[in-house]
């Protein structure tokens, strides 16, 4: 109800999508991996996908047919695809992530597509529509004009960033936040999610030391150049601390002036910058 709306609901039947099962092979990707797509969506006569296009840390950006691959393929296709790390964060040219959606997406035809893109206020700013790689060029050139960020000079001591549009995949944001940082700088999460960041099939922790097919220990990820993560929320949980990457750098605040308290260790003349909400925008290269 709260997704689609009252009218939608009262007229036509919802499922949600189950990775592991009910699934059909459409082809194989250039790895001669098979392709599996939801049985239900591959039954239709006529398929729409309705989205958004805003900048993503591992396929360049989203939208087009991401919708579908991995939106509603099977895990062993996601698992293919994303263990590849075939990625190019923030980038309009398409990598070897995106060119494989694209390629699966082919296999799904007939498939039409409509994306929006969002300002850091979730308004609707522009619309494009059509056949999936042709809209999908057109939403990331408005995309980048919209959502993204000249770097002022000089790295920051501390950078605000909220999380708003995406507050269940805050990591996002402290991904663009780190970018506008000076090596040990804090950044300060601002994002109010009483539900926690989103359970993912591939990278989340299902355990203390295990988790999805392209989880890694703690102890074994790359080390950022955060100092601290202070994460002001009101629903501090351990489970969101661990979906953050670094959880020995996440220091929770559940009120504003204990961020501040926090900060007052930066003493005068503190560079800062607020990015408004860091997981729709990212910084331009030039």
């Amino acid at each position: 109800m709260q997704k689609l709306g009252e009218e939608l609901v009262e007229q036509f039947p919802i499922y949600n999508h189950n990775p592991y099962e009910n699934l059909v092979s459409v082809g194989t990707d250039r790895f001669g991996n098979e392709v599996l797509v939801n049985r239900e969506f591959m039954r239709c006569d006529v398929r729409i996908g309705v989205g958004s296009v805003s900048p993503h840390p591992m396929n360049g950006f989203g939208g087009g047919g991401k919708l579908i691959f991995p939106g509603l393929a099977g895990i062993r296709t996601t698992y293919a695809n994303h263990s590849r790390r075939e990625f190019r964060p923030f980038s309009p040219e398409p990598c070897g992530l995106r060119r494989d959606i694209e390629a699966m997406t082919g296999m799904v035809m007939p498939f039409f597509k409509i994306d929006a893109v969002l300002n850091s206020r979730l308004e609707i700013v522009e619309l494009r529509a059509g056949e999936h790689r042709q809209e999908h060029r057109q939403a990331v050139a408005l995309s980048q004009a919209l959502n993204g960020m000249r770097r002022a000079e000089g790295a920051r001591d501390v950078v605000f960033v909220n999380a708003n549009a995406k507050y269940n995949e805050a990591l996002i944001a402290i991904r663009v936040a780190a970018m506008d940082l000076k090596p040990g700088g804090d950044i300060v999460l601002i994002n109010h999610c009483p539900a926690g960041q989103v359970v993912h099939y591939l990278y989340s922790a299902f355990g203390s030391d295990y988790g999805g097919g392209c989880w890694q220990p703690y102890d074994k990820r790359p080390r950022s150049e955060i100092g601290r993560i202070i994460y002001y929320t009101p629903y501090p949980d351990v489970a969101s601390r661990m979906g953050l990457s670094e959880p020995d750098k996440v220091v929770f605040a559940k009120t504003w002036d204990q961020v501040m308290s926090l900060l007052g260790t930066h003493g005068p003349g503190v560079r800062a910058s607020v990015i408004s909400d860091g997981t729709i925008s990212y910084f331009q290269s030039s």
